[in-house]
């Protein structure tokens, strides 16, 4: 139901408020456990990254030919590899079948120069509608942080998931299946937030917008930044002007 009534991705829901909430009340319990599994990803990945930067930063100290020269090479193999699906003339790097990728990055991960965020864990196979699990997961939990004007978003006292972790447990989720989930993602986002706002200008009686506009803003900021993930993207489904309007100076 959820998503047939919001596969028209560029029009507004009318009465979104009781729309969405009906949409995630039949799978209310079933959100309650992802979301303590997604922020406990987003924690393992959290440390991934920071174990990444001490082993960066200790390789630089005690051999920074070392490093310096796993980075001179994994910038050209990555070349080689751009210039290969440009131009099918030019030989993939090592041939299709070489060992040479798998060799190299165990190097690079022993000196901290992977990145857990963009890393691909597992091979999967397409999920039905799993943007649209994730984007209700998030309606669920984005109730449980408080925003404040200098801190941002932050959890509720009650809640034991920050909003880091989360973040970076849904991108990383969806990162596993194919790329196209995460515009999806970002396009169900965009519908919820002009849905919003329609709805508070056309009530006479509503001054102030909603905060949760701020919040989901700011989680989309989280997302971005961590996820490397390029802002035109997501201006395709939200606005450029939303986010001056409504994040804070």
């Amino acid at each position: 139901m959820f998503v047939k009534g919001t596969e028209k991705q560029d029009c507004t829901i009318d009465n979104s408020t009781k729309f969405y909430t009906d949409a995630a009340g039949p799978v209310i319990s079933v959100l309650e456990n992802l979301s303590l599994y997604v922020a406990e990803i987003g924690q393992r990945q959290l440390l991934r990254k920071q174990l990444a930067n001490i082993l960066a930063f200790k390789c630089k100290l005690d051999s920074n030919t070392l490093l310096c020269s796993l980075e001179i090479m994994n910038r050209a193999l990555v070349n080689d590899v751009h210039a290969h699906y440009r131009n099918k003339e030019k030989p993939y790097p090592g041939g299709e079948n070489s060992v040479l990728f798998t060799e190299v990055a165990k190097y690079l991960e022993n000196v901290g120069l992977n990145d857990p965020f963009g890393k691909i864990y597992v091979t999967t196979e397409v999920l039905f509608d799993l943007a649209a699990i994730m984007f209700l997961l998030l309606l669920k939990q984005i109730g449980k942080f408080t925003f404040e004007a200098h801190l941002g978003v932050k959890p509720v006292k009650k809640s034991t998931i920050d909003d880091s972790p989360f973040a970076i447990g849904v991108m990383t989720l969806m990162k596993q299946f194919h790329s196209s989930v995460i515009p999806e993602f970002f396009a169900y986002i965009g519908q919820y937030i002009k849905s919003l706002l329609n709805d508070t200008l056309e009530n006479p009686k509503t001054t102030t917008y909603p905060v949760e506009v701020q919040k989901i803003l700011l989680f989309v900021e989280v997302f971005i930044k961590f996820g490397n993930i390029e802002r035109s993207i997501v201006e395709e489904y939200i606005p450029a002007y939303v986010f001056t309007e409504f994040l804070p100076k």
